[in-house]
Order: structure tokens, then sequence, then C-alpha cells
């Protein structure tokens, strides 16, 4: 999954970062490839691969909103700093962990 999606990223190294509903409707009519979803009333309704949420140390605090919109997998990335935070953020649902720390690899 990681290497598929680093190869969208190499052909389309541009994401949309959208927090309007008209942003991503735009978007998605330039079939652009890789969507950053900066609200979440926007995740409703998209199906798609995997949902990455960042920074990943918020989903445990927001977990109980993400399951009303019935997401796909989700990697979560970002201000995660100890391997308690890894913790938490797997057991609040996410299928993977992103993180740049080498003691946590």
């Amino acid at each position: 999954m990681v290497m598929k999606f680093l190869e969208v990223l190499r052909e389309n190294p541009v994401i949309a970062s959208v927090r309007k509903m008209r942003d991503l409707e735009y978007a998605l009519k330039k079939k652009i490839r890789v969507i950053f979803l900066r609200h979440l009333d926007l995740i409703r309704g998209i199906a798609r691969d995997q949902v990455g949420i960042l920074p990943g140390i918020i989903l445990p605090y927001i977990r109980t909103e993400l399951d009303k919109l019935h997401l796909p997998p989700i990697v979560a990335g970002g201000l995660i700093k100890t391997r308690g935070d890894v913790d938490r953020i797997l057991a609040s649902g996410a299928v993977a962990v992103s993180t740049s720390r080498r003691e946590l690899w």
C-alpha cells in the first residue's frame, strides 16, 4: 500500500488541501489522486482506499466523530512522539501509524 501511494505521489506531487465542499468537488472533477480533507464533514460519502489523519496524535480524541462516517482504514501520522502515543492511536482504530522517530520504528 505504501509503495503504491508513493508512486501516486511521484506522478502527482501536488496534493489538494481542501476545507470547502466546492473545492472538493473541483478537485474530484480534476481527478486529483491525493486530497487532504481539512474538515470532517467533507469525508462523508467519499469512498477511498484509506484515510490519513494529520496530526495523528488527535485520533483518540476525534474517534467518536469518525465512527459516524464509516471510513476506510485510517493511517495516522504527525506529532507522534512516544510508544504510548502509538498504542493509543492504534487502540483508537488506526491500521497504521506514520512516524519519523526511529525509536518507534
